[in-house]
Order: structure tokens, then C-alpha cells, then sequence
């Protein structure tokens, strides 16, 4: 290999990464890679929606000692007499609410209960009676009755905090250090502390644990889908994004059946989360980004890996692609290396930039806000909560192959916009749907779902395309972090529907969700357009060289592992929802019922004369003062209530052996709810926070080592949680769980774009995405399997301490070792790719890559040593304004996808089985958006995609509640939309930013992004508020705004990724 100056001096033709994977092509070597890439993102979709089912709320109502004892193996939730004995609410008991009796009396008979109650006394429950034998934190812990339902959805909003602090803290240390080494390592911890979450013994611990576990894993999902996007050229972009991102459901899928085989919440938590450990073994599967080695100026590696790809793939490269990589201009890397914060201020200089990382969080939070949303309510829903979620999590496989559709057809502008817009629509259209109107009203949710899932498949190609390799992963970091506060609130949701209403919740969402619909139009367009890979001039055509090198099985296999690590992060970010997740109680009598007993019927035939009713069932924390002695016999209860005078439950009887944090840490009552939905807040806040961080950290020392790093400690901080003893403890770890992970998503993203040319971007993003949904389900399956938040965390999360093997399995980006200099790495990673290939570059691309530019003006070094790239790009009008219209449109995605997700399990019928649906439609919507990503224009796809998850949120709450498969369908298909709308933003945001600031501001978007999915666990508690519409409403309307404003971005379908801050600005359409 010649000296680095000797090719200065002597060549002048650039050398194009992105020419050369085009003649690459997409072989094997591509699709084994985005199938690994794929398991990251199954595996990364099981923490962001377990909260949904580890903290599900039960049916349970108040134990009336005057007509049963707690000492009943079984007590009837329902008894004939409960009626007399509990007020009711909803058709519902009140679960923390009896009347009192008129008078000290025992229950003799099993079937009856003589007490009077006084209807006009109401009191509190002391113990509680429980519909089913399922076990959340509600029951475990004890987080009963309505006044301790925030603990609950603080679970989710701790949840994506840890997202909302671990994304762009590891999405900066991908940059940094490289996709791979981060990506597994964060997805180990991930995974250790998933499954510690199983074995919390308290509120707390769990609430750590949730935290760490998030922490880690948030990142897990970008950064896979990067690695994903920067394997394959801009033609093959959308398949890219398909082949990663059809994982994802399937993550959310898997945790739902698990949910609802267990029906415990530590069961779920251990089994989900320990398939993550294995991905220590990613070290030596998967290799770095191609993008980012060669943006590093590790040339050999870069060319190592090309090598490897054209082998695999069985092409010879052109004489135009050079064997040897180099940089054009003159750039001392050493020294580079010594001021890390120089892309940085480059970049925010540029006020195009800046304003497109202001406009990507937007939409990052919009669509953390909305998914999570729709996800975490899914279990809410009429019908089987587990079926619910499931369904939830399936739709998001269509959602991904739509998204991939748009994305290969639709500029990306037209694609993220429409996406938000109709999933905010959907969204608002299925709150308003008759609750009789089931399957209309579950369709348009599961539309509403669908919808935002494009548009969070698509956010995450615009955000890794909008940015270049150098700060790819930090800026999308950023975005993806703000997103994360859309996550944060998504757990908030359930409280939503009590402070606001039970409307609240789907009008949030959908508002957001169109709101940055409306700011996804301001997006630079980024359609078939090559990466970014500095602020600089023009130097070797990367995307060039990776046409030139095709899509083979380096590529597959790159995005496989890199889709592991998608998958893992699918799991933290909701796993507050099935951890936290409220059960059904009610006081235990003690005049009718002994506490003593192992198993007391939740709904005995006395329970209405002791137990004021809510929604038909017990309240769960009143109960009715006795008017008589109590006086009782087997399961009937003469005992007499007032029910004019209630009193405060002491004990509770649960409705299922589910355990959650609720039970085990007594997060009883309405007045205690604040903390659940709390953790879902705490989680997105971890996201917020470690988003941004870690993606400036990866630009800086690469997307492998940031996203390796981040999966393992991710891993940790979810296994932890499984050990939690208190609610603070639980807390904490949901905090560092989510920050850790929150890099882990938006990494992987980055490394996978980084890899693939312009062609194979998109199905590089779907491999991605198409992972993070089957970690989702993933945990909802062990969840319903378990029943345990204990179990589910340790299970779920142990398996990602596996990652730590991808520090020799996955290389590091081509394009981050190009923009950094490191010109050995990259030709070692080029070489690697053909080889693995069975492809020689072409000439040209050889001589592309052996000849390059030089830029030896004395002014322009000065430039380059004054301003460092991110400042740079932020001073650009055109980089600033795309940043803010991405972040609404990131704000959007993360409110409406976290806040369905969340609100999956407050669906009627079988929570778990809600999840799982919830989280499973990711799947199809992740396979739609890649298979259509190229052939739809990113502009057009993701408007429709939010449009869609509008009307299908809206519709959705229209249809009445006796229509549950109809209800429940639409309910998916605002998950699947909303799905579509996530997965372009991706690529969208990933296409709108130069190479050196992709990351950064990709992050950047999604960081602001997570506001909306901090936002989403709290959207439960508007309908309380609101009205039970107010959800739907906020959906529907957020997501068609996201729509129209996703109109204004720029298009980047089949456009190359720009490399430098002035090759983004040509993406904005004049």
C-alpha cells in the first residue's frame, strides 16, 4: 500500500464509498448482516414496551371480609352479592372502594352474602380480590388502587429517560468508537439488566433496573439500523431497512406471547431479556460499519470489508474502485482525534444542520410519543390485553415493509410526513370509534400503529441520511434523544384518560403525530442520495464503492447482528409497561372473606354488596363500611353494608397471580398510579439523556464500540432491575437501563446505513427495524409467559451480555474510519467486504478509492482547525431548519409509537396477548416500508404514514367498545402506521445529514424525539383527565400535523448520502 501523501500528491480523482457498494451490489454478505442487525433490533424492541406489560394494571376490586375471607383458595371476582357490597364504575368494581356495612356480621354460606351494606357510605379497601391469577408489579408490589396508578406509568416514563440519556450518550460513543463494539455491549447490558428486573424485590429496584435497562438499550435499535443503512448504496437503502427493521416487531411480539404464557411479570423479564446475552458473540459475527472505518480513515479495514463483500457477493470491482482508500483533503487524524468536540461545532455552525436536528427531534419525539403510545395502551384496549399487544407488535411488520415500500418509491419527505399525519389521524379517528364497535376500533388502533411505525422505520433513515458519518450517530442521537421524551410520556398515557379523560391520550398522540407530519415537510430531501461523510469537500465516492462491492452476504450478515442488537433495544423502552403494569385488585373484605386464605375469588357473588363498582369492576382501593357483624360461611357473606359510607382497603385481593411491580411494591390505589406511569417517564428521560451522548461519543471513537458498550450495560442495568427491592431502586435502574440502551436503536442504524449504498439503504433499515418490534413482542410473550416482572426482566435481558461477542463480530463503520481518516481500517474493511462478497471492486470504484482529491489551501486548513463540523453544520440555514422540522416529526413518532404500545395493555380483552399484537404489527409495517422505501418518495410516505396514524388513532376510539376485533384493528393499524412513520424517519433523518454530523444530528432529532415518548407513558392518565378520547385525540391530531409538516423535508430517495455539509444542502428542493 503507498504512503497516505504519496496518494494526496499523485491522485486526484475522489473515491466514492457509495459507487463502490453500489458495484458491490446486495448479495449474501449484505443480507447475513442485516439479518444479525436484525436480531439487535428484535432484541431492542423488548425493553421500550416490557413496562407495558411487567406494570399492567389488574382487575381487581375490594376482599369484603363480611361475605368472604382472603383464606378461599379461589374467590369469585364477581360474586352474585358483589353488586350490594361495591360500588361500580364502568361496569367495573371499584377496585380500592366498598361499601360499609350497616353492621358486624359473618358470611356462612359460599355462594351468598345476608350483610347489608349502606350505599351511601363508601370506605376503603383493606384487602383486594383479583380477577385473574396474572402477576404484574401491580399486584407484587402492591401499587393498587387509582391514587398509585402514576407509579405504574412512571415506570414507562423512567423507562425513556433511561433512552432519553442512553442514546445520544452512546449514539456519540458509536461515533466514537465504532457501531459494533457500542451496539453489542449496550445490548448485553441491556440484557443483564432485563433480566435483574425479574429478580427486583421492590418498586425501587424495578424502577432501577427499568432505567439501566433503557439506558443501555435505547441505543441498541439506531444504532443497528445505522450499521444496517451503511452497509448497502441508496438504491438498496429500503431493503436494507426492511431486512433490519422486520425484526423489530417481532421483538415486541415475542416478549407479548411470553407475557401471556406466564402471566408473570418475572417469568417474562428473565426469559425475554436472556436470548441478549448471546449477543457477546456479535463481536465476532458482525463487522463494523464500512462508513464509519472509512470516515475514520481506517482504509485498511474499510477495504478489508469491501474486499470481504465483493468475495461473498461474487463481484469483481471496476478498475474506478481503488483498493485504497484515502481522504482528499489534507486531515491529521491524530490530531483530530485530540479535539473529539470539532464535528461538533463545524456542524452547529451550520445553520441548515441545526435547524434539521431542531426539526429531526421534533419528529423523533412525535414518534417515540405515538408509538409507545399505541403500544403501551394496547393492553388497555377491549378485549385480550396480551392478544392486544400482540397484535400491536405484529402490525408493525407490515408496517415495516410498507415504510420500505415508501422508502424505495416515495421521496422521504412525502413519506415521513404522510406516515405522521394519518397516523395522528387514525389515531384520533379510533379513540371516537363505539367501544361496541371492537373489531372497527381495534382495526383503525392497529392502522393508527401500523402508520407510526413507518413513520418511526422511516425517521430513522431520514435521520442517518440527513447527517454524515462522522456525526451520524451523535446527531442522531441528539434527535433520537428529545425523541425519547415522547417515550417518557407515552407511560404517562394510562393517566392521561384519568386527569384529562379517556380521550386524552389518543388526541395527544394524534396531534403530535401530525404536527410533525406538518414539520416532516421542512425535511431536505434525501431520497437515492449518497451519505454524508464530512463538512469537507468531496473525497472518495464511499457509496460508489459500495454499489461497486453490491449486497452480499457480508451485508446480511452484518445487519443480522447488527438486528440483534435492534431487537434487544426493542425491549427496554416499553418494558416498563408490562413490569409496572396495573392489575386487577380489589379490598379484601374481612367480614366476608379470610386473608389468610391462599386464593381468594376477585369477584365473589357478594362483591358488589361490599365493594362500590368502577367501570364494572371492584374499585380498587374503597370498599363499603359493614352495618352488621361479619358473619360468614365458605363463599357466602351475610354480613351487612352501608353503602352510603366507604373506607380505605388494608389488604387488597388480586384478580390473577400476576406479579408486577404494583404488588410487589404496593403501588396500590389511583392516588399511587402517578408513580407507574412515572417510571415510563424516568425510562424516556434515560433515553433523552443518553441518545445524544452516545451519539456524539460514537462519532467520535466509532458506532461498534458505543453500541457494543451500550447493549452490554444495558443488559446489566435490566438484569439489576429484575433485583430491585424498592421502588427507587426499580426507578434508578429504569433510568440506566434506558440510558445505556437508548444508543443502541439509533447506533445500529447508523452502522447498517453505513454499510449498504444508496440502493440498499432502505432494506439495510428495515433488517434494523423489522428486529427492534420482535424484541417488543419478544417481552410481551415472556411477560404473559411468566407473569413476573422479575423473571421477565432477568430472562429478557441476560441473553443481550452476549453482545459483548460483537466486539469481534461486527467491523466498524466503512464510513466513520473514511471521515475520521483512518485509511488502513477502511481498506481492511473494503477488503473484508469483498471478500466476503466473492466481489472484486470494479476499476472506477479502485480508482476512486486509490485516487482522491487533496485540498491543500492554507485557508481551508485553518477553517477546518477553527470550526468544528457539528457548530458548522448548525450555522447552515438549511442543516438547522431540517433539525428542527425532524425533531417534531421524532417528537411525533416516539409519543404516538411508545404511547399505542403503552396503551396496548388498557385494551380490552387479554393485555398481554394486546401487547404482543401491538408490537407484533410493527413487523408487517417494517416489511411494507422496506419494500416500498425506494419506490415511494420519503417526503410522500412519511406524511402518508403519519396521516395514517392519525385517522387510525381518531378512528379507533370512535368505534364503540363492544367492537372489539374492529376496535382493535384499527387500534393496529395506527401501530402499524405509526411503525411505518418511525422506521422512515430513520432512514429520512439518516439521508437529510452530511456523513461527520449524521449521527450527531440524527441523535440530536431523536434525542428531542424522546420527549414524546416520555410524554406517552403519561397518556393513559388523560383519559382520567380528559375524557377516555383525549389519547386518541392527542394521537391523531399530533400525527397529521407530523404529516403536513413532513410534506416540507427535503427529498433523498435514491440519492447518495452526503458527505459533507454542503452536499446536504442540495438535498432541500429549491
Amino acid at each position: 500500500m503507498e504512503h497516505l501523501d504519496e496518494d494526496l500528491e499523485d491522485n486526484n480523482t475522489e473515491w466514492d464509498l457509495d459507487q463502490v457498494l453500489t458495484e458491490l451490489g446486495f448479495g449474501r454478505y449484505q443480507i447475513k448482516n442485516l439479518i444479525l442487525f436484525g436480531f439487535l433490533m428484535m432484541f431492542a424492541n423488548l425493553f421500550p414496551l416490557s413496562f407495558t406489560l411487567t406494570t399492567a394494571d389488574l382487575q381487581y376490586r375490594c376482599l369484603i371480609p363480611e361475605c368472604e375471607t382472603s383464606e378461599t383458595a379461589k374467590l369469585q371476582f364477581i360474586p352474585s352479592w358483589i353488586q350490594d357490597a361495591v360500588p361500580f364504575r364502568d361496569s367495573e368494581p371499584w377496585k380500592c372502594k366498598r361499601y360499609k356495612p350497616l353492621a358486624n356480621t359473618t358470611f356462612h354460606h359460599p355462594e351468598e352474602c345476608i350483610v347489608s351494606f349502606s350505599p351511601e357510605e363508601v370506605e376503603n379497601c383493606k384487602e383486594w380480590v383479583f380477577a385473574t391469577d396474572e402477576v404484574t408489579i401491580v399486584n407484587e408490589f402492591g401499587i393498587l388502587c387509582e391514587n398509585r396508578k402514576w407509579q405504574l406509568s412512571m415506570i414507562g416514563t423512567i423507562n425513556n429517560i433511561g433512552q432519553f440519556l442512553g442514546i445520544p450518550l452512546f449514539g456519540v460513543f458509536s461515533d466514537w468508537f465504532g457501531r459494533k463494539p457500542v451496539v453489542i455491549i449496550c445490548s448485553l447490558m441491556s440484557a443483564v439488566f432485563g433480566i435483574s428486573r425479574g429478580f427486583s424485590s421492590s418498586y425501587f429496584m424495578f424502577t432501577i433496573f427499568e432505567f439501566s435497562d433503557s439506558f443501555f438499550g435505547g441505543v441498541t435499535y439506531s444504532i443497528a439500523f445505522i450499521m444496517g443503512i451503511e452497509l448497502v448504496n441508496p438504491e438498496k437503502r429500503p431493503w436494507a431497512v426492511l431486512a433490519v427493521q422486520i425484526f423489530y416487531p417481532f421483538g415486541a411480539v415475542f416478549m407479548g406471547c411470553i407475557a401471556w404464557y406466564f402471566q408473570n411479570w418475572r417469568k417474562l423479564l428473565i426469559v425475554s431479556y436472556c436470548p441478549g446475552l448471546l449477543f457477546i458473540l456479535y463481536f465476532w459475527i458482525i463487522p463494523e460499519s464500512v462508513r464509519w472505518l472509512h470516515m475514520k480513515g481506517k482504509y485498511a479495514e474499510t477495504n478489508a470489508i469491501l474486499q470481504n463483500i465483493a468475495k461473498s457477493n461474487n463481484v469483481k470491482l471496476s478498475k474506478k474502485c481503488p483498493e485504497n482508500p484515502r481522504r482528499t483533503a489534507k486531515f491529521d487524524s491524530v490530531k483530530e482525534e485530540k479535539f473529539i468536540w470539532k464535528p461538533f461545532v463545524e456542524a452547529f455552525q451550520k445553520k441548515d444542520i441545526f435547524i434539521q436536528l431542531i426539526n429531526c427531534s421534533w419528529c423523533w419525539f412525535a414518534v417515540n410519543l405515538v408509538y409507545y403510545g399505541i403500544s403501551i395502551n394496547s393492553v388497555e384496549l377491549v378485549g385480550n390485553k396480551y392478544m392486544n399487544f400482540i397484535l400491536t407488535s405484529l402490525v408493525e411488520v407490515p408496517a415495516v415493509i410498507f415504510a420500505v415500500i415508501m422508502l424505495d418509491r416515495i421521496k422521504r419527505r412525502t413519506s415521513q410526513s404522510s406516515a405522521f399525519i394519518l397516523s395522528g389521524l387514525t389515531c384520533i379517528i379510533s379513540e371516537f370509534i363505539p367501544p361496541d364497535m371492537l373489531v372497527l376500533k381495534m382495526c383503525i388502533y392497529l392502522t393508527s400503529k401500523l402508520l407510526i411505525t413507518c413513520s418511526f422505520s422511516i425517521i430513522y433513515v431520514y435521520s442517518a441520511e440527513m447527517f454524515p458519518t462522522n456525526l451520524r450517530s451523535s446527531f442522531s442521537g441528539i434527535a433520537s434523544t428529545f425523541g425519547r421524551i415522547g417515550s417518557m410520556i407515552a407511560p404517562q398515557a394510562i393517566l392521561f384518560k384519568i386527569l384529562l379523560g379517556n380521550h386524552a391520550p389518543a388526541l395527544i398522540f394524534g396531534i403530535v403525530a401530525m404536527s410533525a407530519g406538518g414539520l416532516a415537510i421542512t425535511f431536505p430531501e434525501t431520497f437515492n442520495k449518497k451519505l454524508e461523510d464530512t463538512d469537507g469537500s468531496t473525497h472518495w465516492d464511499l457509496d460508489e464503492a459500495l454499489k461497486d462491492l453490491k449486497f452480499g452476504s457480508f451485508h446480511i450478515r452484518i445487519l443480522f447482528l447488527v438486528g440483534l442488537l435492534s431487537m434487544f433495544s426493542g425491549m427496554f423502552p416499553l418494558s416498563f409497561t408490562l413490569t409496572a403494569g396495573d392489575l386487577d385488585y380489589r379490598c379484601l373484605v374481612p367480614e366476608c372473606e379470610n386473608a389468610n386464605k391462599s386464593e381468594l375469588q376477585y369477584m365473589p357473588s357478594w362483591i358488589r354488596k361490599a365493594v362500590p363498582f368502577k367501570h364494572e369492576k371492584p374499585w380498587k382501593c374503597k370498599r363499603f363500611k359493614p352495618s352488621s357483624k361479619a358473619e360468614f360461611s365458605g363463599n357466602e357473606c351475610r354480613t351487612s353494608f352501608n353503602p352510603h359510607e366507604e373506607k380505605d382497603c388494608d389488604k387488597w385481593v388480586f384478580a390473577t397471580d400476576e406479579v408486577t411491580i404494583v404488588k410487589e411494591f404496593g403501588i396500590f390505589c389511583e392516588y399511587r398510579k402517578w408513580k407507574l406511569s412515572l417510571l415510563g417517564t424516568i425510562n424516556n428521560i434515560g433515553q433523552f439523556l443518553g441518545i445524544s451522548l452516545f451519539g456524539m461519543i460514537s462519532d467520535r471513537f466509532g458506532r461498534k464500540t458505543v453500541l457494543i458498550l451500550c447493549a452490554v450495560t444495558a443488559s446489566i442495568c435490566g438484569v439489576c432491575r429484575g433485583f430491585s427491592t424498592s421502588y427507587i431502586l426499580f426507578a434508578f435502574l429504569e433510568f440506566l437501563g434506558a440510558f445505556f440502551a437508548s444508543a443502541i436503536f439509533m447506533t445500529s442504524t447508523t452502522l447498517a446505513i453505513e454499510f449498504v449504498n444508496i440502493k440498499k439503504r432502505p432494506l439495510a433499515v428495515t433488517i434494523i427495524n423489522v428486529f427492534f418490534p420482535i424484541g417488543s413482542a419478544i417481552m410481551g410473550c415472556l411477560a404473559w409467559y411468566f407473569r413476573n416482572w422479575r423473571k421477565l426482566l432477568i430472562v429478557s435481558h441476560f441473553p443481550a451480555l452476549l453482545f459483548i461477542l460483537y466486539f469481534w463480530l461486527i467491523p466498524e463503520s466503512v464510513r466513520w474510519l473514511y471521515t475520521k481518516g483512518y485509511i488502513a481500517e477502511v481498506n481492511a474493511v473494503i477488503k473484508n467486504m469483498p471478500g466476503s462478497n466473492n466481489i472484486e471492486l470494479s476499476e472506477k470504484s479502485t480508482q476512486r478509492k486509490n485516487s482522491v482529491k487533496c485540498q491543500t489551501s492554507d485557508e481551508d486548513d485553518k477553517k477546518q482547525k477553527k470550526l468544528v463540523p457539528l457548530f458548522n453544520a448548525l450555522r447552515k440555514r438549511h442543516i438547522l431548519f431540517r433539525l428542527i422540522r425532524c425533531t417534531f416529526l421524532w417528537v411525533t413518532c416516539t409519543l404516538i409509537y411508545y404511547g399505542l404500545s403503552i396503551n396496548s395493555v388498557e385494551l380490552i380483552g387479554n393485555k398481554y396477548l394486546n401487547f404482543i399484537l401491538t408490537c407484533s404489527i410493527d413487523i408487517p409495517a417494517i416489511i411494507l416500508t422496506g419494500v416500498i422505501l425506494n419506490k415511494i418518495k420519503r417526503r410522500q410516505f412519511q406524511s402518508l404514514s403519519f396521516f395514517l396514524t392519525g385517522i387510525g388513532c381518531i378512528v379507533s376510539e370512535l368505534i364503540p367498545t363492544n367492537m372489539i376485533i374492529l376496535k382493535l384493528a384499527f387500534y393496529l393499524t395506527s401501530k402499524f402506521a405509526i411503525t411505518i412513520a418511525f422506521t422512515i424517519i430513520y432512514v429520512y433523518t439518516a439521508e437529510m445529514f452530511p456523513t461527520e454530523v449524521r449521527q450527531t444530528l440524527s441523535a440530536t432529532a431523536s434525542t428531542i424525539g424522546r420527549t414524546g415518548s416520555m410524554i406517552a407513558p403519561h397518556t393513559i392518565l388523560l383519559k382520567d383527565v380528559f375524557g377516555t378520547y383525549a389519547t386518541a385525540v392527542l394521537f391523531g391530531v399530533v400525527s397529521i400535523l407530523a404529516g403536513c409538516l413532513a410534506t416540507t423535508l427535503p427529498e433523498t430517495l435514491n440519492k447518495k448520502l452526503p458527505d459533507t455539509i454542503e452536499q446536504a444542502k442540495f438535498k432541500d428542493d429549491s
